[in-house]
This record gives structure tokens, sequence and C-alpha cells, in this order.
């Protein structure tokens, strides 16, 4: 999960010292379910309608089969609680100040893109805003484990990282997308144009790992996506990602990110 990591990256490499301490890991359990729900149960139920035509899609924080409209809203009522319960108690070793505009950064970055102005519909480039609200556990995290803000470095390598996940998952959804109105970025530049543009991402990516982050493996788990971004505008550069497809990509990619999590997990990597 993206959540995770982000909050790992938020530890710098201190893994090992914090693991002894009660705020590691009540903010680790914060960043998988209590968080995640948060995320996934606002934006199923905004998707509610295209989600039950997207195969891809199934129940709960992966979308909405079999799933009332009513069940839905209270998820997402429980989930705010939960996550209120959770940044209270967090507070104490975060800071009230931390902990307050975390939460309220949280609630205004999910609103925007899932409910009010709905900018995950679009148009470019409002719908990739919304998704860089990962990047604030980060700070967050630091916060509650008494590091220092992170660098520039490492929130550049991570904005970067969120946005070519987005358009990536824009990309593989597409025709369910402009099926259903939406002006999204992949949408609005077309399957080619996404994925040149997700060369763009990943390449940026890249520059940051190598520039600023200044980290052999992190660099290489960039240029392991740039390798698979390449393939995708030479072999197939017009034509959305099958399932299949998106799912080999995953078993590549993944494994991968799992590996890289422990060694930013016990090494200085992000500062």
């Amino acid at each position: 999960m993206i959540t995770v990591w982000c909050y790992i990256a938020g530890i710098k490499g201190t893994i090992e010292d914090r693991v002894h301490t009660l705020p590691f890991w009540i903010g680790l359990l914060y960043s998988t379910l209590p968080l995640n729900l948060l995320v996934y149960s606002w934006n199923d139920l905004g998707d509610e309608e295209l989600d039950v035509m997207n195969p891809r899609k199934g129940p709960f924080l992966l979308g909405v089969k079999g799933v009332s409209h009513s069940d839905m809203k209270q998820v997402l009522l429980v989930s705010f609680a939960l996550n209120a319960a959770f940044i209270f108690i967090l507070a104490p070793f975060a800071g009230v100040t931390a902990s307050l505009l975390f939460g309220v950064l949280l609630t205004v970055t999910n609103y925007s893109y899932n409910s009010g102005p709905q900018w995950r519909n679009g148009p470019m480039p409002l719908d990739m805003i919304g998704p860089m609200g990962y990047v604030l556990i980060i700070p967050f995290s630091s916060a509650i484990n008494g590091m220092d803000f992170p660098s520039v470095g490492t929130l550049m390598f991570h904005v970067a990282m969120v946005l070519r996940s987005q358009l990536w998952g824009q990309i593989i959804d597409i025709s369910y997308d402009m099926d259903h109105g939406r002006r999204t970025t992949a949408v609005t530049l077309g399957v080619k144009g996404a994925r040149v543009f997700l060369f763009f991402l990943v390449l940026c990516e890249l520059m940051a790992g190598v520039i600023l982050v200044n980290d052999f493996w992190v660099s290489m788990f960039s240029l392991l996506s740039l390798f698979q971004a390449l393939v995708e505008i030479f072999v197939y550069p017009s034509v959305p990602p099958t399932l299949l497809l998106a799912m080999l990509t995953g078993m590549v990619l993944t494994p991968a990110a799992g590996l890289l999590l422990l060694h930013v997990a016990t090494n200085p990597v992000f500062m």
C-alpha cells in the first residue's frame, strides 16, 4: 500500500530505533486499514455507477459490486470516526498543530476529489491533485516519530511516484471513464499521449531518485518502471492494457516495491 510506503519513508531509515516505541506502532496501524478505509470508501461512494461496470473493481476498497448505497455511506461514516480517533490519539506525539493540519488537508483533498467539485472527473490537471494527498503522510509520519520535516528531494520523488501511479490507473480505466464523460488526464491526452506523459513522470521520478535522493536501489526501481513505460509506448502505444497485462505489470513492480520498502525502512534513504 502506498500509505504504508509513505509512512515508512517518513521515518528516514530509522525503523530499528522506532520499533520499541508506541507512536511508531500506532502510526503504522493507522496508515494501514483506517486511513485506507477512508480514502477508498469515499472514492467508492463517488464511483458507484462506474465501478459496477469495471471488471477490475470488486467490493469495498476495490469497488462497490454487491454493496448497497446505504451500506457504503455507513462505512464512510465509520471511517471518518475511526480516522478522527486515530488522529486524536496521535496528537500528543505529532503535535496538535501537525495533527489538525493533517486532518484538515486529508478531508479537503478527499472532498475535492470525490465530492463537491469531484476533481476525479477532471478536467486535467485537477484530477491529479487529490492523489497527491498521499504525500501528506510523509511529514505526518516524521512528526509522529519525532523527525525533522522531510527534505525537498523526498517530497519531489514521492509526488512524481504518486502522479505516475495515478496516471497508470487512469490508462487502465480509460474506456470506462470515456463512457461516463469523464475528462481525466488520460482521457484528454488519449492512450498514446497519456503513455508519453507517464514516461515523462517516471523520468522525473528517476531524476529525483538519482540527483536528490541519491540512492542506487531507489533509482533502479524507477529505472525498472521507466523500462515498463517504454515497453508500453513501443509495443502497444494506442491500446489500453488488458486486465491480464495490467496484472502482469503489477506482478513485476509490486514485489520490486516490496523489496525496496525493506531497503527504505532500514537505510537513511529519504531524509
